[in-house]
């Protein structure tokens, strides 16, 4: 595939969308065949919506994850399923990054770990953690994070932390900002 040109780039546009039928943000799909899975953070249903999803996009309600929002899903080399997800404490507001085991089914979560990425903003424009597995097999989390000192209005940061080991449990934050400018549900 060659790159786009510039004038592509400038005048690219979305076509044909279409709506779900359902409100929410922070979209991840799984696909297992002819089976999908859309999973995405929703104030309607309380946090997590887990929808099936048929090929002629028609969206089947499979269940809810309370309390959950912007989950991302990875097998890692060991073969473990393992979900990352935020969630706010109700008490303090504060906004943290989390991993568990994700059943078979991917309607259930156990064995919850905290990554101890937290927020360390108002958490307005924070979150939505996106993870890979990288060739070692540790894991790599991004997420999105304010730079309080911006002075822009674009002020919003992808920052990254990398596992300690393939579990992928035990993390520490990679130095520096993988992106800044305005960026933000980083999406690898």
């Amino acid at each position: 595939m060659k790159p786009l040109t510039q004038e592509e780039i400038m005048t690219w546009s979305l076509n044909n969308i279409q709506e779900l039928g359902s409100l929410g943000v922070s979209p991840h799909l799984e696909k297992d065949g002819d089976i999908h899975q859309l999973y995405y953070s929703s104030i309607e249903r309380g946090g997590l919506a887990i929808d099936g999803m048929s090929n002629d996009l028609q969206l089947t309600q499979q269940g809810n994850i309370a309390h959950k929002q912007d989950l991302t899903i990875v097998t890692t080399t060991e073969g473990t399923r393992r979900a990352y997800y935020v969630e706010k404490d109700p008490n303090s507001g504060k906004h943290e990054i989390f991993t568990s085991l994700i059943s078979e089914d991917g309607l259930s979560l156990s064995e919850v770990t905290s990554t101890g990425i937290t927020d360390g903003s108002s958490g307005q424009a924070w979150g939505v953690p996106d993870a890979i597995i990288l060739p070692d097999g540790r894991i790599r989390i991004y997420w999105v994070d304010e730079d309080a000192a911006a002075t822009t209005l674009a002020n919003e940061v992808i920052l990254s932390a990398t596992s300690k080991t393939a579990a992928g449990t035990n993390f520490s934050i990679d130095a520096g900002r993988r992106l800044e400018g305005g960026y933000v549900d980083f999406e690898v």
